[in-house]
């Protein structure tokens, strides 16, 4: 085609009629909206407000306790919608004269009054509230979490530091964890107007040539995300879930959608009566989803594919002509409530996570008066920022929209007083804190506990300190500070430092002097996960002093029993591998060293983390299986081999300790998850001939309660691992338990 004297290719790409009148938007009819349902603004289809309040208050259920167990796949139907509506919306704005400056410099205008004025004050309240309600490292880290999520790059740093977003155990959660699928929407808009532009002006020669081209484009881009996703989700689930480019078929899939309507605008006008029983199915579809879905193995690919195209099927199902209605059974969509939430959501999703995680910093989470409080306080800032800070800023602070503000505020007031009331009253009148239990201050163990031979009983001091603990009322002084343990490279400057071995052992991980060791017959060979590398310190704290050599052969979350490990661990696929061959290696490296003590210990995670996701009592079989083939491959000859018990997970110090907070939230009790993992390791040793150590008393009351401190010292950092500090100290409880099986060397 040659291009007409002072024309440009994209005047000459887009000459003509428009190439959609509509992608499936709805108009208002001349004779107003039915009963009942939401007011229809120009434009605005009244389903997809619908959708959007499904999926926000999918998303609030999920993170108020995990129930639906799969209301996370909100995020999915927000990026089905955006997927379609920013495609629609570009698709028109590149019909449009004036240019690609007119149409990047509009898009990125309406984008930035749309998500920049409420995500600013969102961040900044978030900085704010960080300031006042934690304490130690974890201020400075939310600070940090805050700056990627105003770069919009959120998602790539809770990727990067393996944020687990179904596992708030290894990190406390951030204040703006859920600002990561804001950052996938970010980049997606992006990229995804020059590959339109691109696809429109240079196969767009024709009208509706374009489209066609485009749509094919769509189709195959989508195809491409979606198989890289599945591989993704095999391998590394955890990153996956923040990828943009694991996500990007999910708008794709919108995409689709609005450039056949704009192709083909009169498909959906077809379907006649069916529309109200697919609408039905669709909407199902989305709450089914949030029922069945589960976070792994298989999320985001296949199994987000359940809501993407239950969400797509709504949309598609709406899209008819002015002519029609909305279907009769679209009413949970249509209805003035699900109308307004899904007006709010964009706010109501920027404010309800602080909200939950600000109020469970500050009263006990579970009761009457949380929820009540938390929904008060969540739906009055969102109704604020809605009406005095997102609309606003869409309308530019005109005089006419700036008159009609003050004209319509009325209502908005007083609910955002009104609900903020609420949610202050009900902070007031919050229940007290549970008393911490009574114990005695070096209580002895029970009948019972002094009977068992593997349960070892410290000395009264520590029991002493222990039940003082358990039973504070105020924080001390922590020492090491909370600064140093609850900071994101804690686990580096505690234990695996140096130590986090593959298949062959590490120089760094080699204390005390060999040959003299050896001549002695006191090497020592500390084997296992990383609970194991915790135990580390305190066997070279124990033992080198005695002339004992001590070499660390650890990988973090490679258990000591020979079990091979689910695909999802951190690190995916290629983690699971190397656990399988670092147990591999476990003969080569005994046969090697030729230890005379061998030390094993494993993480109680282990038993929800094998490749054959058993549960249950088939989990306790299956690990200790693993664990009797570990000791049999260790035994010699006149080697002693150890089981320790992993310590009981404490609750985290940069989670618990918070402004208003007493010790008492920072107590847990021995989990049943621990008694299994106890009752295997036992009955694996006894049936090899090696030694278990129940080391329960060195963290715990006798009555099971387990303090996150011990005198001033901090017991964990995290949940799960010992601080180097406490892992130290229990040096001489170890050396006592040791002690008959290494007095004759």
């Amino acid at each position: 085609m040659t291009t007409p004297p002072g024309n440009t290719l994209w005047d000459t790409a887009f000459s003509g009629p428009p190439i959609a009148t509509h992608s499936g938007i709805q108009r208002d009819r001349p004779h107003g909206r039915r009963r009942g349902s939401a007011e229809r603004k120009p434009g605005v289809r009244p389903d997809i407000q619908g959708l959007r309040a499904i999926a926000v208050v999918l998303v609030i259920l999920d993170h108020f306790g995990s129930w639906p167990h799969g209301g996370f796949v909100g995020v999915d139907v927000f990026f089905v919608i955006s997927g379609f509506l920013i495609t629609g919306l570009l698709v028109r704005a590149a019909n449009a004269a004036g240019g690609p400056l007119k149409y990047f410099g509009g898009f990125y205008l309406r984008r930035a009054r749309r998500i920049l004025p409420a995500g600013l004050a969102a961040l900044a309240s978030c900085w704010i509230a960080a300031g006042l309600t934690f304490h130690g490292a974890r201020v400075a880290e939310t600070h940090d979490d805050i700056l990627w999520a105003l770069g919009f790059a959120a998602n790539i740093h809770f990727a990067d530091i393996g944020t687990n977003y179904f596992d708030a155990t290894t990190r406390a959660p951030s204040l703006v964890q859920h600002f990561w699928s804001l950052s996938v929407e970010e980049q997606f808009y992006v990229v995804w107007p020059v590959v339109v532009l691109v696809v429109l002006v240079l196969l767009g020669r024709r009208r509706r040539g374009g489209l066609t081209a485009l749509l094919g484009v769509v189709v195959a881009l989508t195809a491409v995300s979606f198989v890289i996703a599945m591989q993704q989700t095999s391998s590394n689930a955890a990153g996956a879930y923040f990828s943009t480019i694991d996500r990007a078929w999910e708008f794709g899939v919108g995409a689709i959608l609005a450039v056949g309507l704009a192709r083909f605008p009169t498909i959906a006008d077809r379907l006649g009566s069916r529309r109200d029983f697919l609408t039905l199915l669709g909407t199902a579809g989305i709450i089914g989803s949030a029922a069945l879905v589960k976070s792994s193995p298989g999320f985001p690919a296949p199994w987000a594919a359940a809501p993407v195209l239950a969400t797509a099927l709504v949309i598609f199902v709406g899209a008819g002509s002015a002519r029609h209605d909305n279907p009769k059974l679209a009413w949970p969509l249509t209805n003035r409530v699900s109308g307004y939430l899904g007006e709010i959501s964009y706010s109501l999703y920027l404010f309800h996570w602080p909200v939950i995680i600000i109020l469970g910093a500050l009263m006990p989470t579970g009761s009457t008066t949380y929820y009540v409080a938390a929904v008060g306080a969540m739906l009055g800032v969102s109704v604020f920022s809605y009406h005095f800070i997102e609309q606003p800023f869409r309308q530019s602070f005109s005089r006419d929209s700036l008159r009609r503000q003050r004209r319509e505020s009325r209502v908005p007031v007083l609910a955002t007083v009104a609900l903020i009331v609420i949610a202050f009253t009900s902070y007031a009148v919050k229940p007290d804190p549970p008393l911490p239990p009574t114990i005695t201050a070096g209580a002895l163990p029970s009948a019972g506990q002094a009977a068992d031979p593997d349960l070892v009983v410290p000395p009264a001091a520590l029991s002493a300190a222990i039940a003082a603990s358990a039973s504070a009322t105020t924080f001390p002084v922590l020492n090491p500070s909370l600064d140093l343990v609850s900071g994101s490279n804690a686990a580096d400057t505690q234990i695996f430092a140096g130590c986090e071995t593959a298949t062959v052992l590490i120089a760094t991980c080699s204390y005390g002097d060999r040959a003299v060791a050896a001549a002695h017959s006191k090497v020592v060979l500390v084997y296992g996960d990383s609970i194991t590398m915790s135990w580390l310190k305190t066997v070279q704290a124990a033992l080198l002093p005695q002339g004992w050599a001590v070499f660390g052969f650890s990988r973090g979350q490679c258990p000591a029993a020979d079990v091979s490990m689910a695909p999802n661990l951190a690190g995916g696929v290629v983690a699971a591998q190397g656990c399988d061959q670092h147990h591999q290696a476990l003969a080569s490296i005994v046969q090697q060293l030729d230890p005379s003590l061998i030390i094993m210990s494993s993480s109680t995670n282990t038993l929800i983390q094998m490749k054959d996701n058993a549960t249950g009592s088939a989990a306790d079989a299956e690990y200790q299986q693993g664990m009797v083939e570990t000791l049999k491959l260790a035994a010699a000859p006149g080697r002693q081999i150890v089981v320790l018990s992993p310590p009981p997970d404490t609750k985290s110090l940069s989670v618990c300790d918070t402004a208003g907070a007493a010790p008492v939230s920072c107590l847990t009790t021995i989990s049943a998850s621990w008694s299994s993992m106890s009752a295997a390791d036992k009955a694996a040793a006894e049936t090899t001939g090696a030694h278990y150590v129940d080391t329960r008393l060195w963290t715990c009351t006798t009555n099971s309660y387990c303090p996150a401190f011990i005198g001033t010292t901090p017991v964990m950092y995290g949940t799960t691992h010992m601080t180097k500090e406490y892992s130290v100290s229990l040096a001489p409880e170890l050396s006592a338990a040791l002690g008959p099986l290494i007095a004759a060397r």
